[in-house]
Formats: structure tokens, C-alpha cells, sequence
């Protein structure tokens, strides 16, 4: 950082893509089976209890529909 990043290579994002170092990994899955340990929740709530939730700006907002299927809150 002192350096001003000058000794970091850039490359292009195909390029990066095809890196052997490169891989997917599936954030969503991970994250929504993780809940299950980490919450109390019920895995279908009773009705009257209703579940708000905030995606923080829109970037997880795909994350509840699959969370909601997952635990069948939907």
C-alpha cells in the first residue's frame, strides 16, 4: 500500500477468468446452509410470526427468495 500498489500486475478480466488460480464458488448456498446453524430459527415459522429483512442496498437482495425456498419460509 506504501508504494503506491506500483508492484501489482493487473490483468484483464477474461484473463483473470481463465487463471487456473481462478474458480467459482457458490457465496449464496454457502451463506443459506450456514444459516440454519447460526439462527434459532424455526424451519417453518408459525404464522403469525413474519420475517423482514433488509439487503442492505440491494446487493444480497437475491439471497432472501433462495433463503425463503431453503428453509420453507415462502
Amino acid at each position: 500500500m506504501r508504494g503506491g500498489l506500483k508492484d501489482v500486475r493487473r490483468v484483464t478480466y477474461d484473463r483473470a477468468l481463465a487463471a487456473p488460480t481462478t474458480q467459482r464458488y457458490d457465496f449464496l448456498a454457502g451463506y443459506a446452509d450456514d444459516l440454519g446453524a447460526a439462527s434459532t430459527c424455526p424451519r417453518s415459522p408459525p404464522p403469525a410470526v413474519r420475517i423482514g429483512a433488509d439487503p442492505l442496498g440491494g446487493a444480497s437482495v437475491a439471497y432472501w427468495a433462495y433463503i425463503g425456498e431453503r428453509y420453507g419460509w415462502t
